[in-house]
């Protein structure tokens, strides 16, 4: 049982027992009730306990190296560092900065703050577990105000938290850039444990706390009848940059084993090596997305990846990208087809969500441009997130450019989606 989840029970227990004989100036709540105590309490466990998920295997390394000659300091310094770019955190180095974020660090980190929602929802009695027959109404008033407060505290304290980690991990050879550790930690903790409250309590059996939120904000309602479309066509983009990556790392993994063995890491070095490049996976899977896409990637200034063209100069020592494709030529642009027949799902979809009708020209026109544009948007964001600097001179420009990405995808995308809407309004004629 998590140190959350005692204070909700004892919070409990509190609330349940009589009001003392006497009065007195502690007659105010306990302050493991309070959301903004819980809420900072989540953050520091949700980021020690992160922390030392990236520190442990680091030191224990290091350990085990006898012949290295940096110091544990050194050791903790790079597993902060790397924690760091999680988050989206540059770190200045000599000459330049790297910024490319693992993205399999970023689902583990992630996982803490989603764990960290999910006991802080349960702390706030928004789960059926502790809080008996739900309201006809949660989501307003109390209940919705403490959850908010407690997200809040949570995002303010986890990016503060990184902050002081970034100063404590800098180093004259590399520098993390604390604002950034500040505005990425936040934004990262916010989002994953304000979806993880969320789910929380919608699963709970209470009324649906997304559509509230929607209506709190103001979403137009344009906007959330599209958004399952562009959510489908987004993941099944991302699953066919997934499956993609795994063919190029089938098709030359001789490639990528001979490179492994010409840098000769040793057996704890070649541990090393590869744990990063797992780590990577998943930014190397929106890489292959936008490959897909059309626009393809970088690999350094001056160069290219794309489906009819391949450009490279020296690109890192990262075994890994010995799975670059070969250029396909004209002919290549055929996998553009890709994205146009998920734009076609996307239709499919949109057309289930009305019941089979396609509506008019003029409604169906506006729901495929505002799929397309959302799509686009979060393959833009997706790019970005997955691009950056990866050093100094020519690893200044590393991965997808986000616009370039973004407005392929939505394009595409938005073709299907129209394709599919006029099939079926042709066949409803």
């Amino acid at each position: 049982m998590s140190l959350l989840s005692r204070s909700s029970v004892a919070a409990g227990a509190v609330a349940a027992a009589p009001p003392p004989a006497t009065g007195g100036a502690g007659g105010g709540r306990a302050p493991l009730r309070s959301p903004l105590a819980l809420g900072a309490l989540a953050a520091v466990q949700a980021v020690v306990g992160s922390l030392l998920t990236v520190v442990a295997p680091v030191v224990a390394v290091w350990i085990a190296a006898t012949d290295t000659g940096a110091t544990w300091v050194e050791a903790v310094r790079v597993a902060a560092d790397a924690w760091l770019l999680a988050h989206h955190t540059g770190i200045a180095v000599p000459g330049g900065q790297l910024a490319v974020v693992p993205l399999g660090l970023t689902l583990v980190v992630g996982g803490w703050s989603w764990a960290a929602g999910r006991r802080l929802a349960i702390a706030l009695g928004l789960s059926a577990a502790t809080s008996g027959t739900p309201p006809a109404e949660p989501v307003t008033g109390g209940p919705a105000r403490a959850a908010r407060r407690a997200v809040v505290t949570y995002a303010a304290a986890y990016g503060l938290l990184a902050a002081v980690v970034s100063l404590l991990a800098a180093s004259p050879v590399a520098r993390p850039l604390s604002g950034q550790a500040l505005a990425g930690g936040a934004v990262l903790a916010g989002l994953v444990s304000g979806a993880a409250v969320l789910h929380t309590w919608r699963t709970a059996g209470r009324s649906r706390p997304w559509s509230v939120v929607a209506d709190r904000l103001r979403v137009p309602a344009a906007l959330r009848r599209v958004l399952p479309a562009a959510l489908l066509a987004t993941a099944g983009w991302v699953g066919a940059g997934a499956l993609l990556l795994a063919a190029a790392l089938a098709v030359h993994g001789g490639d990528v084993t001979a490179a492994h063995r010409a840098l000769d890491p040793g057996v704890l070095g070649g541990a090393g090596l590869v744990a990063a490049q797992l780590l990577l996976l998943p930014t190397l899977v929106v890489w292959a997305a936008a490959w897909l896409a059309g626009p393809g990637f970088v690999v350094g200034e001056g160069t290219v990846v794309s489906p009819a063209v391949v450009e490279l100069g020296p690109v890192p020592a990262l075994p890994v990208l010995g799975a670059l494709p070969d250029p396909l030529g004209t002919a290549g642009w055929a996998v553009l087809v890709g994205p146009v027949l998920l734009g076609v799902l996307a239709g499919r979809r949109l057309l289930r969500d009305r019941g089979g009708a396609p509506g008019g020209w003029a409604a169906a026109g506006r729901d495929v441009a505002l799929t397309g544009l959302v799509t686009g948007g979060l393959a833009a964001v997706l790019a970005w997130v997955a691009s950056g600097p990866a050093g100094p001179g020519r690893l200044a420009e590393v991965g997808p450019q986000g616009w370039a990405v973004g407005a392929a995808v939505g394009v595409e995308v938005a073709v299907g989606c129209a394709v599919a809407l006029g099939v079926a309004a042709l066949r409803a004629r």
